[in-house]
């Protein structure tokens, strides 16, 4: 798929919603959906030994750090 049919061009999006959408709060949407998938990522902990890879949750290595994520949430 051509990535012209694959993004809408800004006319069509903006033809397509309401006027009296806020853009404002879908910035703040999206910014907000990017730190949760950074959180995850930050979280993920990957470990190499003789047995190979393991992945797992820092949280799980590191229980004292539950109390940070739980003010990161709010």
């Amino acid at each position: 798929m051509p990535i012209d049919e694959a993004v809408p061009s800004q006319d069509t999006v903006t033809h397509g919603t309401k006027p009296e959408r806020d853009r404002a709060v879908d910035v703040a949407r999206l910014g907000a959906l990017l730190v949760v998938i950074f959180g995850h990522c930050a979280l993920l902990l990957a470990t190499i030994d003789s047995g190979g890879v393991r992945v797992g949750n820092i949280l799980g290595a590191l229980p004292a750090l539950a109390p940070i994520t739980w003010v990161l949430q709010v």
